[in-house]
């Protein structure tokens, strides 16, 4: 099993010397915090959107900080099963109201094509054939999405 680790990422404002803010972040490693980081700060719906344009300027990992940005990393890196409200059908309606370039599609087993949001989410169901499709178990191979179901599940 991976050890989950506290990150801080350093800001300041865009093309200059200029701190700007330290943000805290959950991940297995800098490379994956990185590409967290990158879409809370570029979230046309986040805190960044009115203000002046900032760029990542270091990341490093910490012990012993209590201020996290993504406190539910855990929930959204893992299966999620214990989750009751959600039902594996929502994360499906939500990629229809995204612009295209914050979604991908892929097959599911029975080739029904699937849409959903880019980032983390636990799992969808494909409305074709009811399969649980984990988020691990899709693939990115040259800009292209594909399933492929892991040996572990039922």
């Amino acid at each position: 099993m991976e050890h989950i680790h506290v990150f801080e990422v350093e800001l300041n404002l865009m093309g200059t010397e200029t701190f700007y803010k330290k943000l805290h972040f959950l991940g297995y490693n800098t490379f994956q915090v990185s590409h967290i980081a990158t879409d809370y700060i570029y979230d046309p719906d986040g805190e960044f959107e009115s203000e002046s344009p900032v760029e990542i300027v270091s990341i490093k990992k910490l012990a012993g900080i209590s201020d996290i940005c993504n406190p539910y990393f855990i929930l959204e890196m893992g299966d999620d099963e214990d989750i009751e409200e959600y039902d594996g059908k929502e994360i499906l309606e939500i990629a229809k109201k995204l612009p295209e370039e914050r979604t991908f599609s892929f097959k599911c087993e029975c080739h029904e094509s699937i849409l959903v949001p880019q980032g983390n989410w636990p799992y969808v169901i494909c409305p074709n054939c009811e399969n649980r499709i984990l988020r691990r178990d899709v693939k990115e191979i040259g800009g292209i999405y594909i399933y492929e179901r892991s040996d572990n599940k039922k």
